[in-house]
C-alpha cells in the first residue's frame, strides 16, 4: 500500500492508504474503506490540484503519481509533479521574484516528467525544465552576490580598522594634520648621520690639534657635547621613530591590500549585477510566453 499524505479519512481524520490491487482507500486507524469510485480520474486530478494549491506538495505528488499508473503521459499529472517538485502552487509562481532569490527543485522528478511526456507535449515539458534550470542559475548568482555583499561589508570594516590603526602611528601637529612617521624616520636618519660626521670631525680635529701642540680642552668639551647630542638623536631615531615607521609601513601594506580586495569585490559585484539583470529580463519574457502556451494546452481539459 502507498500512503497519500494529508488525505484524511472522513470518519476519523487519519491518513489514508491506497490498495492499488483492489483500488480502494483504507484507513489503518479506524478500518474504513472507500470504493473505486473515489478513484475516478477527474477526482484524482482535482485532489492533486487541491493539494498543490494548498502547498501540500508531497500529497500532490502522490496523487499525480497514482494518475500516471493509469496513463504515463497524463499531461496534468506530469505538469503538477514538475510544479510540486519546485514547491510552486501554480504555474504563475514561475516568475515570482522570490524564485530569483531562492529556488530549488527535485531534478529527478523533473527529468522523469520530461521523459514520461508524450511526443505532443515533449516541447512543453522541455521548455519548463529549461526555465527551472535558468531560474536556478539566477538564484545561485543571487546567492553569490549576497555572499559578496557580506564580504564587501567585512572588507570595508577591515579597511576602516586598518586606517584607524595607521593613524596611531602618525604624528599629529597643532593644526590636527597627520604626518607620516616614515618621512620623520628618514629625516632623523639624515640628522643623526650629519651629527655623527660633525662629531667625528671634531674628534679628529682635537687629535690633530694635540699632535701639533694646539689647545684641545675646548674641542674636547664641544666634541663631548656633540657626542651626547648624536647619541640622543640616534636613540630618538631607532628607539622611537623606527618602530613607528615600521608599524606605519605594515599598516600601509594592509591598507593597500584591503583597498585592492574591496575594488576586486566591487568589480565582481558589478558584473554579477549586470548578469543577473540580463538573465532576469530574459526569463521574465520567456515566462510570459510560456504562460500563454500553458493556457493554450490547459484549455484542452476545460
Amino acid at each position: 500500500m502507498s500512503e497519500i499524505k494529508s488525505h484524511k479519512c472522513p470518519s476519523c481524520g487519519g491518513n489514508l492508504s491506497i490498495n492499488f490491487d483492489m483500488q480502494t482507500y483504507l484507513c489503518p486507524f479506524c478500518g474504513s474503506t472507500f470504493d473505486y469510485e473515489y478513484f475516478r480520474e477527474d477526482q484524482m486530478h482535482e485532489m492533486g490540484n487541491t493539494y498543490l494549491s494548498r502547498g501540500e506538495f508531497s500529497a500532490a505528488i502522490d496523487a499525480y503519481k497514482y494518475l500516471l499508473q493509469k496513463d504515463p503521459h497524463d499531461f496534468i499529472a506530469l505538469r503538477g509533479i514538475m510544479l510540486a517538485s519546485a514547491q510552486m502552487k501554480g504555474i504563475k509562481n514561475l516568475s515570482d521574484s522570490n524564485n530569483f532569490r531562492k529556488f530549488t527543485y527535485n531534478t529527478k522528478l523533473v527529468e522523469s516528467s520530461v521523459e514520461g511526456s508524450s511526443a505532443e507535449d515533449k516541447d512543453y515539458f522541455e521548455e519548463l525544465r529549461r526555465l527551472f534550470r535558468e531560474i536556478h542559475v539566477i538564484s545561485k548568482l543571487n546567492k553569490e552576490r549576497d555572499a559578496l555583499e557580506v564580504e564587501r561589508s567585512r572588507t570595508r570594516s577591515k579597511l576602516n580598522m586598518t586606517s584607524a590603526n595607521l593613524s596611531e602611528y602618525s604624528f599629529i601637529d597643532e593644526k590636527g594634520d597627520t604626518h607620516d612617521p616614515e618621512l620623520g624616520f628618514a629625516i632623523m636618519c639624515v640628522i643623526t648621520g650629519l651629527l655623527a660626521l660633525v662629531t667625528t670631525g671634531l674628534y679628529l680635529f682635537a687629535i690633530f690639534s694635540s699632535i701639533f701642540g694646539g689647545e684641545v680642552s675646548a674641542l674636547i668639551v664641544v666634541s663631548f657635547i656633540a657626542t651626547v647630542v648624536t647619541f640622543a638623536a640616534a636613540m630618538i631615531t631607532f628607539k622611537i621613530m623606527y618602530p613607528l615607521a615600521q608599524g606605519a609601513k605594515k599598516h600601509k601594506l594592509k591598507l593597500k591590500e584591503a583597498k585592492a580586495e574591496l575594488d576586486n569585490i566591487s568589480i565582481r559585484l558589478e558584473m554579477l549585477e549586470k548578469e543577473v539583470h540580463s538573465r532576469v529580463s530574459v526569463i521574465k519574457h520567456d515566462c510570459l510566453l510560456f504562460f500563454k502556451e500553458d493556457e493554450r494546452r490547459m484549455a484542452r481539459f476545460s
